[in-house]
């Protein structure tokens, strides 16, 4: 058998106290069937804002075929104003285009969805 315990520093040495105090369990019929050897000590990790925060798995894409790629054409462009005549904030800063470069890296990368 198996004694699984969340991970603290601050524990006390139970693979050591559980062998040491065996014998107690070896007293008792019941233990001695259960535990005939010291049980091992498994930890498992602790939560942590690394667990907390990502996900584990990805979520499904909406499109995973790329259906909606048809009817838009991948890259960055500005929206449709309609005949109103309004402008948004974005669209006099936005640079359209289906690639950009990082100003970080100086590398080019394609994007592969409508914006």
């Amino acid at each position: 058998p198996t004694f699984i315990i969340t991970y603290n520093p601050h524990n006390p040495r139970l693979h050591e106290w559980l062998r040491e105090m065996h014998h107690i369990l070896l007293a008792d019929k019941k233990m001695r069937k259960i535990y005939p050897s010291p049980p091992s000590v498994s930890y498992r990790q602790p939560r942590n804002i690394k667990t907390m925060m990502v996900r584990s798995r990805l979520k499904e894409l909406p499109h995973p075929d790329c259906s909606d790629m048809e009817a838009r054409p991948p890259g960055c462009y500005r929206h449709q104003h309609g005949a109103r005549g309004r402008r948004c904030e974005l669209c006099p800063r936005m640079t359209e285009g289906n690639k950009f470069r990082s100003s970080f890296t100086g590398l080019s990368y394609r994007i592969r969805h409508h914006f």
